[in-house]
């Protein structure tokens, strides 16, 4: 109701959606990543600077996202670019353009809880910053 592009768009079957949402946002991550490995999926070959770029910055490259998508069992009826739409609409993640990519937070690892938090607060004593 809140978010005004969602309005008017009816979801019949919720856990479609909810099932293609938990194919990106999951607390498996490197698990899913070794899926892909073991299938081999050519067409979504995986950097280890992509991989890594999730891990530590919560930065999905569309390159990972097509991948994490393509591990989908049938389960899910929503293509890779309304999983995208919604992600975004849904204030889950936050588009970045070149390159192409979402920032994903709750997909940082944990073990860098402390060094992140260490940086807002350094952040947040300059005058400069914002947040």
């Amino acid at each position: 109701r809140n978010i005004k592009s969602l309005r008017h768009l009816i979801i019949p079957d919720p856990m479609i959606l909810i099932a293609s949402l938990r194919n990106i946002i999951r607390h498996d991550i490197e698990l899913a990543f070794a899926k892909i490995e073991e299938r081999d999926i050519e067409e979504t070959q995986l950097l280890a600077k992509d991989m890594n770029e999730l891990l530590n910055k919560g930065i999905m490259t569309e390159c990972c996202f097509n991948a994490l998508v393509s591990l989908r069992n049938g389960e899910t009826q929503l293509s890779s670019k309304e999983v995208w739409d919604f992600l975004l609409q849904l204030n889950l993640a936050t588009e970045i353009r070149d390159p192409r990519s979402l920032f994903i937070p709750c997909l940082i690892d944990s073990r860098n809880e402390d060094f992140i938090k260490a940086e807002m607060e350094n952040f947040s004593g300059k005058n400069n910053a914002l947040g």
